[in-house]
């Protein structure tokens, strides 16, 4: 925040707003650079003191529910603030409802909005405060119309087979039509898929691709949630969607629609009864030596006997465990 000397000891706060989405350029995108300069210039030229907030980044006009806006507003209740200036009166609101209550509170209260763009209009006047509700209608429906025009856009592409999530399942990569294909690591994510329908629980399938499969993309390890997440996208499906709009033939799928189905079924590692009779009273309490995280209960089954135990889970998302440790928890110890 960079203030400036104003008049009567009370700045005017300047205030920045770019709705970003994705990486923009040309004429529509307005820098938050060129805004300040704008704010500045305009500050300077009726010698007005100035508070420039810092840039309202990846955030819609459609709200007036925003953070950097929220301080601007308290300061004005509290008396710090004479008022606020905006490069464009689209910059203070994209809203008709939301930006005449606004406004309305900074006339209530005798601070001053501005436009450094703008400058010919007086919102203090009848004049002004017709343009400045033409203005907010024409911004509200242009807004409403992108919006409109985005939808559509994202249902045609999804019609086309277009993967519209920038996030690449396992075993797929994004192709220069932007549908997905198959990789190197599509077999792994099938088997992670065969094992799940054949009762296998998330931690398993996790130490299994971490023994026996490629890296992942980002080089992190594999843990429960992140197997979960994966065997529940119906991409490996060949499924592209986006709101109700679904293509279901998108690409080549990894496993047909049969095991994904039986993938997505609850498994129940042990019985309810077992679960009454026997139950684990450390859990939540015991914790591993080595990472410090709480052990998790685990069973094996074979070769004449019954063990259970309690288990670090050595993959986590915050790392691998550098000394996982075990407990050994049978009911005759």
């Amino acid at each position: 925040m960079t203030e400036l000397s104003g008049v009567d000891g009370r700045p005017v706060d300047g205030y920045i707003r770019v709705s970003r989405v994705g990486d923009r350029s040309g004429e529509s995108y307005i820098s938050p650079q060129l805004q300040e300069s704008a704010l500045r210039s305009w500050a300077a030229q009726r010698g007005l003191g100035l508070v420039v907030h810092p840039a309202e980044e990846n955030v819609s006009g459609g709200t007036m529910d925003r953070p950097i806006f929220n301080v601007l507003m308290a300061r004005i209740r509290s008396g710090e603030s004479a008022g606020v200036v905006v490069y464009k009166l689209d910059r203070f609101a994209r809203t008709l409802v939301g930006g005449l209550t606004a406004f309305q509170e900074l006339a209530e209260r005798g601070a001053l909005f501005a436009s450094a763009t703008e400058p010919a209009f007086d919102f203090s006047t009848p004049g002004g405060r017709m343009f400045l509700s033409m203005n907010l209608m024409l911004a509200e429906y242009f807004r409403e119309q992108a919006k409109e025009s985005w939808a559509t856009s994202l249902q045609h592409a999804v019609g086309r087979g277009v993967h519209i999530s920038p996030a690449v399942g396992y075993g797929y990569s994004k192709g220069a039509d932007k549908r997905l294909v198959v990789n190197e690591a599509a077999p792994f994510a099938a088997r992670a898929f065969e094992l799940r329908a054949a009762g296998w629980p998330y931690q398993r399938i996790a130490d299994w691709l971490n023994e026996h499969a490629s890296a992942r993309p980002d080089g992190r390890a594999w843990v429960p949630s992140t197997v979960q997440r994966m065997i529940c996208r119906e991409i490996y499906a060949g499924v592209a969607h986006w709101g109700e709009t679904r293509n279901e033939s998108a690409h080549e799928a990894i496993v047909d629609r049969e095991l994904w189905q039986r993938a997505q079924q609850r498994i129940q590692t042990h019985s309810r009864k077992r679960q009454d009779e026997d139950m684990a009273l450390l859990h939540g309490i015991a914790r591993c030596s080595g990472c410090r995280f709480q052990l998790s209960r685990a069973r094996t089954v074979g070769g004449g006997y019954d063990r259970q135990y309690y288990r670090c889970r050595v993959q986590r998302v915050s790392g691998t465990c550098a000394a996982p440790a075990a407990v050994r928890a049978d009911r005759d110890d």
